[in-house]
Protein backbone atom coordinates (compact mmCIF):
# COMPACT_ATOMS: atom_id res chain seq x y z
CA UNK A 1 0.00 0.00 0.00
CA UNK A 2 2.89 2.49 0.72
CA UNK A 3 4.68 1.44 -2.56
CA UNK A 4 0.97 2.91 -4.72
CA UNK A 5 1.38 6.03 -2.74
CA UNK A 6 4.56 6.99 -3.00
CA UNK A 7 3.79 6.03 -7.07
CA UNK A 8 0.80 8.25 -6.86
CA UNK A 9 3.11 11.33 -5.09
CA UNK A 10 5.73 10.50 -7.45
CA UNK A 11 3.46 11.00 -10.27
CA UNK A 12 1.76 14.30 -8.75
CA UNK A 13 5.04 15.76 -8.08
CA UNK A 14 5.90 14.95 -12.23
CA UNK A 15 2.92 16.35 -13.14
CA UNK A 16 3.55 19.86 -11.45
CA UNK A 17 6.92 19.46 -12.69
CA UNK A 18 5.99 19.91 -16.29
CA UNK A 19 2.76 22.48 -15.04
CA UNK A 20 5.55 24.89 -13.57
CA UNK A 21 7.80 24.39 -16.79
CA UNK A 22 4.71 25.08 -19.19
CA UNK A 23 3.61 28.09 -16.88
CA UNK A 24 7.28 29.72 -17.87
CA UNK A 25 6.32 30.20 -21.26
CA UNK A 26 4.12 29.31 -24.52
CA UNK A 27 6.35 25.99 -25.25
CA UNK A 28 8.26 24.03 -23.01
CA UNK A 29 12.12 24.96 -23.68
CA UNK A 30 14.93 23.51 -22.13
CA UNK A 31 18.23 25.73 -20.43
CA UNK A 32 21.33 25.19 -22.50
CA UNK A 33 22.81 25.00 -19.02
CA UNK A 34 21.20 22.43 -17.46
CA UNK A 35 20.42 19.94 -20.90
CA UNK A 36 23.87 19.41 -21.46
CA UNK A 37 24.19 17.20 -18.76
CA UNK A 38 20.83 15.64 -19.05
CA UNK A 39 21.40 15.48 -23.22
CA UNK A 40 21.27 12.42 -25.25
CA UNK A 41 23.49 11.16 -28.45
CA UNK A 42 19.97 9.41 -29.53
CA UNK A 43 17.09 11.76 -28.01
CA UNK A 44 16.80 15.36 -29.54
CA UNK A 45 15.76 18.72 -28.18
CA UNK A 46 12.47 18.63 -30.11
CA UNK A 47 11.94 15.07 -29.24
CA UNK A 48 12.16 15.51 -25.79
CA UNK A 49 10.15 19.32 -26.10
CA UNK A 50 7.45 17.13 -27.86
CA UNK A 51 7.62 13.88 -25.40
CA UNK A 52 7.18 16.67 -21.95
CA UNK A 53 4.78 18.58 -24.33
CA UNK A 54 2.84 15.41 -24.77
CA UNK A 55 3.00 14.51 -21.09
CA UNK A 56 1.94 16.89 -20.05
CA UNK A 57 -1.38 16.47 -22.10
CA UNK A 58 -2.22 12.64 -21.93
CA UNK A 59 -0.99 12.29 -18.15
CA UNK A 60 2.36 11.00 -16.38
CA UNK A 61 1.03 7.62 -16.22
CA UNK A 62 -0.70 6.84 -19.90
CA UNK A 63 3.23 6.24 -21.85
CA UNK A 64 1.32 4.21 -24.32
CA UNK A 65 -0.69 7.06 -25.24
CA UNK A 66 2.54 8.98 -25.38
CA UNK A 67 4.11 5.77 -27.78
CA UNK A 68 1.23 6.05 -30.02
CA UNK A 69 1.43 9.88 -30.81
CA UNK A 70 4.82 9.98 -31.41
CA UNK A 71 4.53 7.07 -33.86
CA UNK A 72 1.79 9.45 -35.46
CA UNK A 73 3.60 12.36 -35.56
CA UNK A 74 4.59 13.67 -38.75
CA UNK A 75 7.60 15.80 -37.70
CA UNK A 76 9.32 12.24 -36.42
CA UNK A 77 8.15 10.15 -39.89
CA UNK A 78 12.22 9.63 -40.50
CA UNK A 79 12.96 9.12 -36.88
CA UNK A 80 12.94 5.37 -37.45
CA UNK A 81 15.11 5.67 -33.08
CA UNK A 82 12.02 7.23 -31.16
CA UNK A 83 9.48 5.94 -33.30
CA UNK A 84 10.83 1.94 -32.32
CA UNK A 85 11.43 2.93 -28.59
CA UNK A 86 8.84 1.01 -26.32
CA UNK A 87 7.08 2.35 -23.20
CA UNK A 88 10.34 1.42 -20.67
CA UNK A 89 12.91 3.30 -22.89
CA UNK A 90 10.49 6.49 -22.78
CA UNK A 91 9.72 6.20 -19.50
CA UNK A 92 13.33 6.22 -18.34
CA UNK A 93 13.52 9.34 -20.64
CA UNK A 94 10.77 11.03 -19.07
CA UNK A 95 12.74 9.96 -15.71
CA UNK A 96 16.07 12.15 -16.85
CA UNK A 97 13.52 14.91 -18.09
CA UNK A 98 11.92 15.37 -14.83
CA UNK A 99 15.67 15.20 -13.07
CA UNK A 100 16.52 17.97 -15.95
CA UNK A 101 13.45 20.27 -15.14
CA UNK A 102 13.52 19.79 -11.21
CA UNK A 103 17.25 20.83 -11.19
CA UNK A 104 16.10 24.15 -13.32
CA UNK A 105 13.58 24.91 -10.58
CA UNK A 106 15.48 24.41 -7.65
CA UNK A 107 18.17 26.47 -9.77
CA UNK A 108 15.84 29.08 -10.36
CA UNK A 109 14.81 29.45 -6.93
CA UNK A 110 18.38 29.64 -5.70
CA UNK A 111 19.24 32.48 -8.36
CA UNK A 112 15.96 34.22 -7.12
CA UNK A 113 16.42 34.44 -3.51
CA UNK A 114 20.42 35.26 -4.24
CA UNK A 115 18.91 38.12 -6.21
CA UNK A 116 16.73 39.55 -3.44
CA UNK A 117 19.37 38.94 -1.16
CA UNK A 118 21.95 41.56 -3.50
CA UNK A 119 18.89 43.91 -3.98
CA UNK A 120 18.05 44.13 -0.26
CA UNK A 121 22.48 44.35 0.25
CA UNK A 122 22.56 47.35 -2.31
CA UNK A 123 19.34 49.39 -0.75
CA UNK A 124 21.10 49.03 2.70
CA UNK A 125 24.54 50.09 0.97
CA UNK A 126 22.46 52.75 -0.19
CA UNK A 127 20.77 53.63 2.63
CA UNK A 128 24.52 53.73 4.23
CA UNK A 129 25.95 55.80 1.85
CA UNK A 130 22.87 58.34 2.32
CA UNK A 131 23.64 58.41 6.03
CA UNK A 132 27.24 59.29 5.71
CA UNK A 133 26.63 62.93 3.61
Amino acid sequence: MEGGEERLSNRRQQHELLEWKASRGLSIDFSAVFYTKFKSKLFTVEADRFMAERVLKVGTSNITKLREEIRDEPMFRFDHYLRTRNETELNKRMASIYKLIEKEKDSEGYEGRKRERLWEEEVAEEGACRKRL
